[in-house]
């Protein structure tokens, strides 16, 4: 039964893998302090992004908590003006202390992490906006 229930869990970790729905980013050698979303198309509906940054663990292995940012997209809304709200996010939940973000050429959103900020990843954790294409990498 164990082993039954085994090959169940590693054949959907495979679907998931092949349907893409695994993190933008989760590999522990993607580390990093600057990173850029570049948004794409026109929201067909209203919705939320939210982005989880999952920082690179202390020098003696601790895990650091995660920080989550929302934005709320409203129906309508074109790439750059979706970078925009994006990166008041990013400022509003993080803060000006430890992270800078803009947005460059209209429809890139830049977060760079300052001073003594971990290495981080950003990764999409939620998407309900429709019309809405999202990339995500280092910068």
């Amino acid at each position: 039964m164990i082993k039954a229930l085994a090959r169940k869990l590693g054949l959907v970790a495979g679907v998931v893998v092949l349907l893409g729905l695994a993190p933008v980013t989760q590999a522990d050698d993607r580390w990093d302090d600057d990173w850029k979303i570049s948004v794409s198309g026109k929201s067909k509906s209203a919705g939320s992004l939210s982005f989880t940054l999952t920082f690179e663990p202390a020098d003696d292995g601790a895990a650091r908590e995660a920080a989550t940012v929302t934005v709320a997209i409203p129906e309508g809304t074109g790439a750059n003006d979706m970078a925009d709200l994006i990166s008041a996010a990013f400022r509003g939940t993080l803060g000006d202390d430890q992270f800078h973000s803009e947005v460059d050429w209209g429809e890139h959103v830049k977060v760079k992490g300052k001073g003594d900020t971990p290495d981080f990843t950003v990764a999409i954790a939620q998407n309900t906006v429709q019309g809405l294409s999202l990339a995500i990498k280092e910068d």
